[in-house]
């Protein structure tokens, strides 16, 4: 399809509008509009929600409110008759004293209060020490009724009214086939001394059952249960749920160990309520199905309106487009729209681009040619992947980067209607990369500059020992031929440890070069165990000469034989050097037979673990958190050096240096190798 030209200048930038219509609200808008009543529906359903859920709760308080004062009625009532009875057994026990009530007149006494107080189970007369004299019901055993177990807690209560002149109650105690009871046992007392006792047994279950009105037992399950719980006595014809809502308080005396407890019978299902729910969640829907077909239907219209507005809304879209230059073209090549920022970046106007066709005014000479295949290619239809990076010239000739995007313009209907170009000006970018690369080039010669001089800070450090030993094996030689001494065997030792101390400075000056030469490492297999010995050798030799600063215990712990391991024996002959000689610095304090290094080696797997420790005092915390940092000593003239070299040949073996504490509180430093 090809479209036709138009034939002025502003026609040919408004080629893809359409009739302008009345623009359309915005998406935001029609967001808010359609989301309104459906936010309104779901306000009033959280509203109704949270209405009942508030009548929930006020019912819930007010149920709870009603449960505290029918507990504490039925308390009080309780109480009361408890309070009547003993004020009764009281006056009898009295009347016993006072001769007025005989051990025969006794049964009619207590067959009227059976009858006035149902929950009595039993009436017993005691002497003056607890032995039963009468007893009503009359039975052998007075207190027949209650298990074996009891009586040994009556006849102690007994004794104990008896001792203190003063009625005690008990409970609960267990009936054999009358549930619980209470005891209330009381002194009979002429003239301050305790002449008998009298013993009332009163059922639990019964004064329940008496004494509890039916309209608190239609309301509430009430119990009688004992300090664990456990129910000894209830009247109740609901029946109650673990969640129903209840009340407990003490009953009695407080040394019963009897608590009231009331709860709320089991809720019946309001129906009503959970219709009600259900009609306004179902009324919701239906709502918000409405809403929802409404606004898809809504949504279908602006849909179509939309494909109207596309063509203009394409335009807007590359007028408004700043940084990017935006070019269309037809499926011929010619020119059919830009944007601001394309002819900003090309340096010409509109209306000199728009219609144009290959080879295009910005085009460059030295270009031309790349830039012709990718339009060639373009127009047949294979655009690259990827974007191109070509080289335009701006109407005043300045050459500028590019990095050019085709893609397809495809309208709403799916016809192809062109290609549509996307120009990034990549200049400053390059420019920027070109400087990176030169920084980057002088970092490079920087770090070189730095590894030098930690080389050169290397090669002082390491060549000070082996010149010392030259040093002073010549000294020594000297003062004895000038002595006029002259031992040959003494002579040949000097002489091959000075020639040994001069070889280990030559391989470490050697070793030092090729590390600035930015060669590679020797890495190769050698025995470990073996390099350990000969280092403690080393400082072995140098204690005999120097006791008192290389003196000490120098011990080689392998539990187990080491294999090979692979790395610079040169380099890693250094680490193990640095670290002995820190510790012998580390012990100067103490006597040379006081002071005890030791290289442990084991194997771990496939590597090799090195452990070199001391008995010294060890680091302190603030010195163990910038050990490892360069220039940081704790040594007075020490250059802190010793253990950043350390480290940097570590790393070149994919190591690192660790610290620890010993076992005998010293210092402890810990590396691994890789077996070979």
């Amino acid at each position: 399809m090809t479209l036709p030209l138009p034939s002025s200048p502003h026609e040919q930038r408004n080629s893809f509008a359409p009739l302008m219509l009345d623009a359309p609200p915005s998406l935001g808008k029609r967001l808010i509009f359609q989301a309104l009543p459906l936010l309104a529906i779901l306000a009033l359903v959280a509203l109704v929600g949270a209405l009942l859920w508030i009548v929930q709760k006020s019912d819930a308080e007010q149920d709870r409110l009603e449960l505290i004062r029918d507990s504490l009625w039925v308390s009080e009532a309780l109480d009361f008759t408890a309070q009547t009875q003993q004020e009764t057994f009281v006056r009898l026990s009295n009347d016993i004293a006072l001769g007025r009530v005989s051990i025969s007149s006794f049964h009619t006494q207590a067959r009227q209060l059976f009858t006035a107080y149902p929950n009595l189970v039993d009436l017993t007369l005691g002497d003056e020490n607890g032995a039963p004299r009468a007893s009503f019901p009359e039975h052998t055993n007075p207190h027949e009724s209650i298990t074996l177990i009891e009586p040994e807690r009556l006849r102690e209560a007994q004794e104990k009214v008896i001792s203190t002149n003063q009625p005690v109650q008990i409970g609960p105690l267990k009936l054999t086939k009358q549930g619980f009871a209470t005891a209330s046992i009381l002194p009979v007392t002429l003239d301050g001394k305790v002449i008998g006792t009298l013993s009332a047994l009163l059922s639990l279950d019964s004064m329940l059952s008496h004494d509890i009105p039916w309209w608190v037992a239609e309301k509430r399950h009430v119990a009688l249960v004992d300090a664990e719980g456990l129910t000894i006595a209830a009247r109740s014809r609901l029946p109650t749920s673990a969640q129903a809502p209840e009340h407990t308080m003490a009953f009695g005396p407080g040394n019963l160990g009897v608590f009231l407890r009331l709860t709320s019978r089991e809720k019946q299902s309001n129906r009503l309520q959970t219709l009600l729910v259900a009609a306004i969640l179902g009324l919701g829907a239906v709502a918000g199905a409405g809403l929802w077909a409404r606004n898809r239907h809504m949504n279908r219209r602006f849909e179509a309106e939309q494909h109207l507005r596309e063509a203009h809304s394409f335009r807007m879209a590359m007028e408004d487009s700043i940084q990017l230059g935006m070019r269309a073209r037809d499926r011929e090549g010619r020119t059919i729209s830009v944007n601001p920022a394309f002819c900003n970046m090309m340096g010409w106007k509109a209306e000199e681009l728009l219609g144009k066709s290959p080879p295009m005014p910005y085009w460059t000479e030295e270009d031309e040619e790349r830039i012709r295949t990718l339009n060639d290619a373009v127009l047949a239809g294979r655009p690259p992947d990827t974007g191109t990076e070509l080289v335009f010239q701006k109407s005043d000739g300045t050459r500028f980067q590019a990095l050019v995007y085709e893609a397809p313009l495809i309208n709403a209907r799916g016809e192809h209607l062109g290609w549509i170009g996307t120009f990034i000006d990549i200049t400053e970018q390059k420019q920027a990369q070109a400087l990176i690369e030169e920084q980057r080039d002088t970092l490079e010669r920087t770090a070189r500059l730095v590894t030098i001089g930690e080389m050169a800070s290397l090669f002082a450090h390491e060549l000070n020992q082996p010149l010392a030993t030259i040093t002073s094996y010549n000294t020594g030689l000297l003062n004895r031929i000038r002595a006029g001494v002259l031992d040959e065997k003494e002579i040949s030792s000097a002489l091959e440890k000075s020639g040994d101390a001069a070889q280990r400075a030559g391989r470490i000056i050697r070793r030092v070069q090729d590390f600035v030469k930015k060669s590679d490492p020797k890495f190769e297999a050698f025995d470990l165990g073996q390099l350990a010995q000969e280092t403690l050798d080393f400082f072995r030799r140098q204690s005999a000469t120097s006791p008192a600063e290389y003196g000490g215990t120098l011990l080689l712990d392998m539990s187990a034989p080491i294999p090979p391991v692979s790395g610079d024996r040169v380099l890693l002959e250094q680490v193990l050097v640095n670290l002995v000689r820190n510790a012998l610095e580390a012990l100067v304090n103490l006597a040379p037979q006081e002071r005890e290094i030791t290289i442990n080696l084991t194997p771990d797997g496939d590597r090799v673990r090195i452990e070199i420790s001391d008995n010294g005092p060890g680091l302190d915390e603030d010195v163990r958190s910038r050990l490892l940092t360069p220039f940081v000593t704790t040594k007075a003239k020490g250059m802190g050096l010793g253990l950043t070299i350390c480290r940097s040949i570590l790393e070149i073996h994919h190591g690192t240096l660790e610290y620890a504490r010993a076992p005998n509180g010293g210092a402890l430093f810990r590396f691994y190798l890789p077996v070979a």
